[in-house]
């Protein structure tokens, strides 16, 4: 029963979210600063007399809530971010909702404690716009999303070799003894050991049987966001069969038995269109083993993805942008369910992360 209203309440705040947030990529966050100055008179009913020392102490704490935040962005999101800050001040007020002002003075100190829900997407929206260089010119791309499932994992249990080491030491003794007058010798043996053990663990790490698939709506997923942001993207489908050298297939069945493509599939596959789609995205997820989450009941999904930009930079396809492996989870009544929901979250934040990097560097020029 408790598993049954757990479940309905999990499809209801689905429901809700999805209304209510058509980017659900973004949580909500909030965030939160503070700001003080020093008064050259004392407070009147705990504020500043002049109304400009209230408004600049708030407008501070606003800025430092917003720099707070973005010591949890990555550094592309935090360059991208900077380097059009003047242009946003404006807006900041509209991006920012259900804010909470506390403030006190002390003596001559006046102090402002803020804290806000901030919309992130409209925020990233509202910054690539601001960037002059990126206009509608924006190259086209192709991106090569591979997905494999943990098939089977077995686990090793931890292998003790112990060692024991003993030692004897005999020796004889003399001893008399008087009987009747005379004395009689007696030999015999005192036994002294001692042992010492100790020994080693060694544990053999998990193999894993990966069984490479393709994810429904995971292409959809990944090429929404980079359109989103006027990139023209080509699907990869159309890129293998007008181009023999960019060999999908191979991709999948060398991802499936490792890490990493080959050199000779990534340098077939670079080949095959130079000069004619300039941005190539390699990107891997990784889906683990379903489990159960103990506060919902509901089936729990790990998927971990890293992702790799290349941009032809004439003799060579340099690597521009990569997204260093990021974990998302996904929840579900079905492991279906949770298993495409952790993709999807899992693509499109890498997805997001190579956007933030490339815009940074063509804002940076």
């Amino acid at each position: 029963m408790i598993r049954r209203v757990s479940i309905c309440l999990y499809m209801v705040i689905l429901l809700l979210g999805a209304i209510a947030s058509p980017q659900s990529t973004f949580a909500k966050t909030y965030i939160q600063g503070t700001a003080s100055t020093d008064l050259s008179e004392s407070c009147e009913n705990n504020r500043p007399k002049n109304n400009s020392d209230y408004e600049a102490v708030l407008a501070n704490a606003k800025k430092n809530a917003i720099r707070t935040w973005l010591t949890t962005k990555s550094t592309a999101f935090t360059k991208l971010f900077l380097s059009v800050e003047h242009q946003l001040e404006e807006n900041f007020d509209a991006l920012l909702t259900n804010s909470y002002v506390k403030s006190k003075c002390q003596a001559k100190t006046f102090t402002v404690a803020f804290r806000a829900e901030i919309n992130e997407p409209a925020i990233v929206q509202m910054m690539t716009a601001k960037i002059p260089s990126l206009g509608n010119s924006r190259p086209r791309m192709t991106a090569v999303f591979m997905s494999r499932r943990q098939g089977r994992v077995t686990t090793f249990d931890p292998k003790v070799a112990k060692i024991s080491e003993s030692s004897q030491l005999s020796r004889n003794q003399l001893s008399f003894e008087a009987i009747e007058g005379s004395l009689v010798d007696e030999s015999y043996n005192l036994k002294r050991s001692s042992k010492t053990s100790g020994g080693s663990t060694e544990r053999k790490r998990d193999e894993i049987d990966w069984e490479v698939f393709r994810a429904d709506g995971l292409d959809a997923a990944v090429n929404e966001t980079f359109a989103s942001f006027g990139y023209r993207t080509i699907d990869a489908s159309q890129v293998a069969a007008k181009f023999p050298g960019f060999d999908i297939a191979a991709m999948r069945n060398e991802f499936g038995a490792g890490d990493d493509l080959t050199d000779e599939t990534k340098s077939a596959a670079f080949e095959a269109i130079a000069g004619q789609i300039p941005i190539l995205v390699i990107a891997t997820v990784d889906v683990m083993i379903a489990d159960t989450d103990i506060v919902t009941g509901l089936v729990r999904v790990y998927a971990s993805v890293k992702a790799f930009v290349y941009r032809d930079g004439g003799d060579f396809f340099e690597m521009v942008a990569s997204v260093s492996p990021t974990q998302e989870q996904g929840y579900g009544v079905t492991e279906t369910q949770a298993e495409t929901e952790a993709l999807i979250k899992a693509a499109k934040q890498a997805s997001l992360e190579i956007v933030y990097q490339l815009n940074a560097q063509e804002g940076m020029q």
